[in-house]
């Protein structure tokens, strides 16, 4: 990894967001709180993708973490020690689940400083709608570029509002999609959105999956393609707008959005956290969930703990957001007509 990529993964991990020594865990039903360590640690070791990605030595990790594990005397001290041995991965796709509680990575470090109420205010977009989920916003600026923010991709089954919004748009010549601050979601719906601004097939990642004991087995790559679907598709010049809190099915969008043609990446790098989770269960309730795909770019390209970065970096700071300016959907214009035919 780059001293970029170890700057940003570090930044996007910042610190475990619950803290353990007052707080109210269930009781672990008679495991050893030594016993729940090593089921966390064995099954990250068996099932975690991104170990060699992200340097990080699990056996060392192990030797520091486990005497704190032996000598943790109740479920709040062995849950903190769970919790700080996952923040080592420096993952936002990690997290420890102990009902009402979560340990996880934080994210709060991830200032962008991107106000959606300024994006979507009438001094840059006229005339702006939301859909019936809220999930996208639309409208236009001036009488030619079209502008769609996605607020998230959580759930299914709502992607078909894309087709409102451009319908709706149908004058404009370009497009500017709006994925800042997007934490993710369903990437079948990122997908699904992106397939609107497809007028044919193209390959926009690879996908990578753990398959053996060994940190470095995985099967074989999966293709993954963009198809054209839906009534109100767009194939003009698109600029995608990108910041650092955007991660997972978000970035999985952004990953079609970079692929497709006659695209460019605007903003901030993303927070580089793209992997498939999938969630264990202890023997006393408690859940985690440990990565085990790697997403790459349709090069091979890793963005795990990277982030992807845009063609055009342009700040957004604290003073910007207190003038009620948002310089990147700024810069974003002033692009994206210099492409419109």
């Amino acid at each position: 990894m780059t001293s970029r990529g170890r700057a940003l993964a570090t930044a996007a991990a910042c610190t475990l967001m619950v803290g353990c020594t007052e707080m109210l865990v269930p009781r672990s039903r008679g495991l050893e709180p030594v016993e729940l360590f090593d089921i966390v640690w064995q099954d990250f070791d068996r099932y975690y993708a991104s170990f060699e990605i992200k340097g990080v030595d699990w056996n060392d990790v192990r030797q520091r973490f486990r005497p704190q594990a032996e000598s943790a005397r109740t479920d709040a001290q062995i849950a903190a020690t769970i919790g700080r041995m996952l923040v080592e991965l420096r993952d936002p796709h990690v997290e420890l689940a102990i009902p009402p509680h979560t340990f996880y990575v934080s994210l709060a470090a991830q200032r962008t400083y991107f106000d959606p109420n300024t994006a979507f205010g009438t001094r840059y977009v006229t005339a702006g709608r939301m859909t019936p989920t809220r999930n996208i916003w639309y409208g236009m600026i001036g009488t030619d570029v079209g502008y769609v923010r996605v607020v998230s991709f959580v759930g299914t089954g709502w992607s078909g509002e894309i087709d409102t919004a451009i319908e709706s748009l149908q004058a404009a010549r370009a497009f500017i999609l709006d994925v800042r601050d997007n934490g993710g979601g369903n990437s079948g719906t990122a997908e699904k959105i992106a397939s609107r601004f497809a007028t044919r097939r193209y390959r926009f990642a690879y996908v990578r999956f753990r398959n053996g004991p060994r940190h470095g087995d995985f099967a074989d790559p999966i293709a993954r393609d963009i198809v054209p679907i839906g009534p109100q598709r767009f194939g003009g010049p698109v600029i995608a707008l990108t910041n650092r809190r955007v991660m997972s099915a978000a970035e999985t969008f952004v990953m079609a959005m970079r692929a497709r043609p006659n695209t460019e990446l605007l903003g901030d790098t993303t927070i580089g956290g793209l992997g498939n989770p999938l969630v264990r269960e202890l023997p006393n309730g408690w859940t985690f969930r440990v990565p085990q795909s790697i997403e790459y770019g349709p090069g091979m390209e890793v963005f795990e703990g990277v982030g992807i970065g845009p063609a055009v970096v342009v700040p957004h700071s604290a003073a910007d957001s207190a003038a009620g300016r948002d310089p990147q959907l700024e810069a974003a214009i002033a692009r994206i007509r210099l492409r419109i035919p």
